[in-house]
């Protein structure tokens, strides 16, 4: 029995020991723990900010007063050596811009609302537990744009026929405003400036003739060859120019034979003989006006005939076309031959007949 006593006092020491010993391996945990939580600190950094997300035509440069922005990190005691402003990065993305229209090279303030993140930089690995916890006092971050801008002309896209007879007058057209002002990335510049390339001749959404009769007038969109480098800008590139073609009837000739020349004298107890009696005569305009002519719209004249019985003068025909007839078209009228003879007689009264003497 001495023997089981000593067994069970000896059990019983052993495992007051375990017990101890799991108790302290416990607290050591949560000591660790706590120092470890205890091991963090924060601190504020300026870190620099970049503009992303924006179109290559333009080029932004930094407020001096928003170059860097503070920022909040925490971080492990042990990493702070591995905590540097120039690893971190603030990323803004842009979005309004004010160009102003009467300059090539735009420097105009805009601005955006904080919408930012910070992110290591490219390359860089932050070690575990270091983040940025938030960007203090920063309301707004602000750059200047910068803008390469060139002038190009603009060629309306005219397509279709216009209806038979008529025919557009592309060298009168007008297109207002001829010339558009639009953003070019550097690459285009260079090229441009150095002669390398032409500058492109901007086209527009169609304009079609199809069938029209009358002049054409419309507002059209200018097509900017964005994918070329070439974007419009608010307020320095419109959206639309005005293009005018003015269509022209197609001209056509019609000749006319058999049209008198009639002269009476003025001086009583004269006649006159006019010799051609008649005359051709060609009209040449617009197609619709000379078709609707008749000879009864035509009248040839002449003029400053010397009244003198016995004499013979060859002397101008002028032919003229009927006012309502003309319809206010411009028409060229010829005759052949241009002159005529008249001949100026005395009158051959007859004498009384004998019967009446009786």
């Amino acid at each position: 029995m001495a023997k089981q006593g000593a067994e069970r006092a000896a059990g019983a020491e052993r495992g007051g020991w375990l017990g101890t010993a799991a108790a302290s391996l416990l607290l050591g945990i949560l000591v660790w723990f706590i120092v470890k939580n205890q091991d963090t600190s924060t601190t504020t950094l300026n870190i620099p900010v970049v503009v992303v997300g924006l179109d290559e035509t333009i080029e932004f440069d930094l407020d001096d007063a928003t170059r860097t922005v503070p920022v909040v990190f925490t971080f492990p005691n042990v990493a702070e050596r591995l905590l540097s402003p120039a690893d971190w990065r603030v990323e803004v993305r842009g979005s309004r811009v004010r160009p102003d229209p009467n300059s090539d090279l735009q420097r105009e303030d805009s601005e955006a609302i904080t919408v930012a993140d910070v992110v290591p930089k490219p390359g860089f690995t932050p070690p575990e537990g270091m983040m940025p916890t938030g960007l203090r006092d920063v309301k707004r971050i602000v750059w200047y744009a910068r803008y390469r801008i060139w002038e190009f002309d603009v060629a309306p896209l005219v397509t279709g026929s216009p209806a038979e007879g008529y025919e557009a007058s592309l060298d009168t057209m007008v297109v207002e405003p001829p010339k558009v002002r639009a953003a070019i990335t550097e690459r285009v510049e260079q090229r441009l400036a150095s002669g390398e390339d032409v500058a492109p001749v901007l086209r527009t959404e169609q304009v079609s003739l199809e069938g029209r009769t009358r002049l054409v007038e419309e507002r059209v969109r200018v097509e900017y060859p964005v994918n070329e480098g070439i974007k419009p800008l608010p307020a320095v590139s419109p959206q639309s120019v005005s293009v005018t073609v003015e269509l022209i009837e197609s001209s056509t000739s019609r000749t006319f034979t058999g049209v008198p020349v009639p002269y009476t004298p003025v001086l009583a107890g004269l006649d006159a003989t006019v010799f051609p009696a008649n005359v051709s005569v060609t009209v040449s305009g617009p197609r619709s006006v000379v078709a609707a002519l008749g000879p009864e719209d035509l009248f040839a004249t002449v003029s400053d005939v010397l009244e003198e019985a016995g004499s013979t003068q060859e002397v101008p025909v002028r032919v003229t076309v009927r006012e309502e007839a003309r319809a206010g078209a411009s028409l060229q009228v010829e005759n052949s031959p241009r002159t005529v003879r008249v001949s100026i007689e005395a009158s051959r009264t007859p004498g009384p007949d004998p019967r009446e003497l009786e």
